[in-house]
């Protein structure tokens, strides 16, 4: 830690996205075939799973093979049963006004442990070939918490070392309400995106000098406020535009964006449809890549 910077050409920042993150398997797919191997990696949320698979050995053919054979609604356990949390509301409904903390709600609609053991048993065995970063948002104190295995890793930070990387990947995923947040001592770790949704400041302290950030955020512009409902959400997307926009200023920082479609969790088609695209709006913008990487130093 704190040791000077080992030379890099580049970095890659995947941003969030849930299942849309197959197109990060594209653009490495892509990457690859034209000779483009970063450095040093960095992912949140959905990224980070993409992240970590990679850094950890997985070429980019073998994840679209994954995203073939993705387990989908399979993966998903849900942490909201009906019964067990009306129970557990009348039993401390008197209690919980002296001692909140006692109330037996669950945090998220999801808990999480098949999603974990899924990356668990895929990194089993594996150790990380590259640096590599993953971001979550601490739920404790709001901050972003970098996990990262870089010997050259910025000083200075919240910056910790990877112990458990399935765990904090699920951390880095754990969109509030949704998935339940993990327990990570001192932290509860929640999703990345909440403060870094394209993690490019992290590899620009981690001294790459070019970043090509993967930006799987749209803003719809085909919007209509048909409910109040409808508005409150526009008006969290604006400030999550606002947040990626922060994230990937700088004349340092290459933009991809692949032309993605929604997901379903009962359907892989689209999963593959985005792989695609990853690989197209590479394959697109290799001569605007070709030139931005080569002005690095």
């Amino acid at each position: 830690m704190g040791q000077p910077h080992k030379m890099r050409r580049f970095g890659l920042a995947l941003s969030g996205g849930t299942l849309k993150a197959a197109a990060h398997v594209g653009v490495l797919a892509a990457l690859e075939k034209l000779g483009w191997h970063p450095d040093c990696i960095a992912g949140t949320s959905a990224g980070a799973v993409v992240t970590t698979l990679y850094a950890h050995g997985y070429p980019p053919a073998e994840m679209q093979q994954m995203v073939e054979r993705f387990s989908g609604v399979n993966l998903l356990d849900y942490g909201f049963p009906l019964l067990s949390s009306l129970w557990n509301y009348w039993r401390y409904r008197i209690p919980v006004l002296s001692k909140p903390n006692e109330l037996k709600l669950a945090h998220g609609v999801i808990r999480g442990k098949k999603l974990y053991h899924y990356l668990d048993t895929l990194l089993k065995g594996r150790t990380a070939r590259m640096p590599y970063y993953v971001i979550a948002t601490d739920l404790w104190t709001g901050k972003p918490i970098s996990f990262t295995n870089d010997p050259n890793r910025p000083s200075g930070l919240d910056m910790k070392d990877i112990q458990s990387p399935a765990a904090i990947v699920v951390g880095s995923c754990a969109l509030p309400g949704i998935l339940t947040p993990v327990t990570y001592p001192p932290y509860l770790l929640a999703d990345g995106a909440l403060r870094h949704y394209v993690p490019v400041d992290i590899l620009r302290q981690a001294g790459c000098p070019r970043i090509v950030a993967v930006d799987l955020y749209r803003l719809d512009q085909e919007w209509e406020p048909q409910t109040f409902v409808h508005v409150l959400v526009r008006s969290l997307d604006i400030l999550l535009q606002e947040t990626v926009d922060q994230d990937t200023e700088g004349s340092d920082v290459m933009i991809l964006q692949p032309k993605i479609k929604e997901n379903s969790w009962l359907s892989v088609h689209h999963m593959r449809v985005n792989a695609a695209a990853g690989q197209n709006e590479v394959y697109q913008q290799a001569e605007r890549l070709k030139s931005f990487l080569s002005n690095s130093s």
